[in-house]
Formats: structure tokens, C-alpha cells, sequence
């Protein structure tokens, strides 16, 4: 039988990682997985809720948008030093 923690860390990190796939597209599974997990697992530790329901995706998408403007930027440098 599946707890709700791991229920809810299992939510959390299909949530997460269907969000930030597409921004870290050339990372490794392996990598990847690992980071979405740690991220499930930090953001279930301070939300302190185990209802699946109740995900709250502000910190989510403030991290996505970090992550855009970090892209960006690094794209942004590396088309400069193209030239």
C-alpha cells in the first residue's frame, strides 16, 4: 500500500519534472531524475501538507522562470562569443 508522502512526492515530482523537462531537455535522465526528486522531496518538507490535492505551483513557476531568464542569458553569451 502507497502512503501519502510517497504518493504526494510522486505527484510532485510528475508535476515538476512535466514542467521543467523542456528547460533541461539536454540534461541526462539520470541527472535530471535526481534533481526533480530533491526537489519533490524539499518542497514536501517545508510545504508540510501530504494531500495531493493542495500543491501550491508559485514556487514552481518562480523557479521556472529563473531557470528561462538563466537560459537566456546563457544563450544570450555564448551567440555573443559566436560573433
Amino acid at each position: 500500500m502507497t502512503s501519502d508522502r510517497t504518493l504526494r512526492l510522486q505527484v510532485l515530482a510528475a508535476t515538476i519534472a512535466e514542467r521543467l523537462r523542456p528547460l533541461c531537455a539536454d540534461w541526462s535522465d539520470e541527472v535530471f531524475d535526481d534533481m526533480v526528486r530533491r526537489l519533490a522531496e524539499v518542497t514536501l518538507k517545508y510545504e508540510g501538507v501530504s494531500s495531493p490535492g493542495s500543491y501550491d505551483r508559485r514556487a514552481t513557476d518562480k523557479l521556472v522562470e529563473e531557470l528561462k531568464r538563466a537560459l537566456e542569458s546563457s544563450e544570450g553569451a555564448r551567440d555573443g562569443k559566436d560573433r
